[in-house]
């Protein structure tokens, strides 16, 4: 089975779960991760500065190529004619990069709608939606509206993935053959967390506990009220953030005021790589999120990562908590977080701990794969 997939961002910087996901199908399948064309606007703002990915085929292993178009084939809204010229010039180049790779007739996996004018050219067995956000929640959004290109995507998918039940819910009445793929765990790489020979950076090391942390992006889905009354109510804890801020609106003002404390750390964005040797030096682990027309929808994929450490994790209230609540505390005030992390710091039980690992461990990317692949193999053959 060959697989050509089309995500809303590159192989190298932040991970997702399609990054994870591609990479554990690349295991047994060919995978080709064809990234987007630079958009003009941004072109013009950063070229030449060293903020832009380098174009060309990567190849991460044996099967899973990146590629990323040419900078002169870039995308833009306001010239029509020119774009689709544009477009058609990518996909012959994707075409020529599948020819050499002996790649026919593959398993068209879409991550966002934006990529609907890509569909119908690549003489696809099989065309899959993995609908991994509510998109039309994001900031700055009308959750009022239905993202109407993404209905489009949804209707002419053969199989659409759900990231959460939620979206599921959602978006049912719209797919043929929807299916819940929840998020998961690289769980080999996150058990590191747990072993000896792991080493916990020294820059992290160095600061006094017990160590509160939270790892991720950091922006209008973290709840400062939650971070605010920890920092606040226990000064003698430190409460580590760990991730890249990309906030869109003033509450950058508000989050930049809470790094003065004294016993607020902050790192920036760390290498997929090396996050289990941040969470070994941690004591308690935060998912502290605001509930909104984003979060709502969402599954975060820290949760098992958490988990596969075995250490006490506190997390807000989401629908896809829920069905973990016999392994993570769900506080509901900000006041209570602070009673959550103390009864996880004193925490003396270590079936407790065996649980937590043991529910990363069902719920790895590997796992999720097979699934999906049965799934995708069902479809070809009844398609057929």
């Amino acid at each position: 089975m060959d697989i050509l997939t089309f995500p809303p961002d590159y192989w190298d910087g932040p991970r997702h779960n399609r990054h994870y996901f591609c990479e554990e199908l690349s295991k047994q399948h060919k995978v080709l991760f064809a990234s987007p064309p630079f958009y003009l606007v941004d072109l013009l703002r950063k070229y030449g500065k060293g903020l832009l990915p380098n174009s060309g085929v990567n190849y991460v292993n044996e099967n899973l190529m990146t590629y990323i178009p040419p900078k002169f084939l870039f995308t833009n809204y306001r010239f029509p004619n020119l774009n689709n010229k544009l477009r058609d010039m990518r996909v012959n180049r994707i075409k020529k990069l599948m020819h050499k790779h002996s790649m026919q007739k593959p398993i068209l996996l879409m991550w966002h709608p934006v990529f609907n004018d890509m569909i119908d050219y690549f003489e696809d067995s099989l065309l899959v939606y993995y609908i991994y956000d509510n998109l039309s929640g994001y900031v700055g959004s009308d959750p009022s509206k239905e993202y109407e290109a993404e209905v489009e995507l949804i209707k002419r998918a053969d199989i659409t993935f759900a990231l959460s039940k939620e979206l599921y819910d959602k978006n049912k009445k719209y797919s043929k053959n929807i299916h819940l793929l929840p998020n998961a765990v690289n769980y080999d790489l996150f058990k590191q967390s747990r072993d000896d020979a792991t080493t916990v950076p020294s820059e992290l090391a160095d600061i006094p506990g017990p160590r509160i942390g939270y790892i991720g992006t950091i922006n209008e889905k973290v709840d400062l009220n939650i971070l605010e009354c920890i920092a606040e109510e226990r000064p003698e804890w430190s409460v580590v953030l760990i991730g890249r801020d990309n906030y869109q609106t003033e509450e950058k003002q508000r989050f930049e005021e809470f790094l003065k404390r004294k016993n607020v750390f902050r790192f920036g964005y760390k290498e997929y790589s090396t996050i289990p040797s941040y969470i070994k030096g941690l004591d308690a682990l935060l998912m502290c999120y605001v509930i909104n027309d984003w979060t709502f929808y969402g599954d975060p994929s820290k949760m098992h990562e958490y988990l596969a450490s075995g250490k006490p994790t506190i997390a807000t209230a989401l629908p896809a908590m829920k069905e973990f609540e016999h392994v993570i505390d769900i506080p509901e005030a900000p006041e209570a977080w602070v009673d959550a992390i103390e009864k996880g710091l004193n925490e003396k039980d270590d079936e407790m701990k065996k649980i937590r690992i043991e529910v990363a461990q069902q719920n790895s990317y590997e796992n999720r794969a097979k699934r999906a692949t049965q799934i995708i193999n069902d479809a070809i053959l009844k398609k057929a």
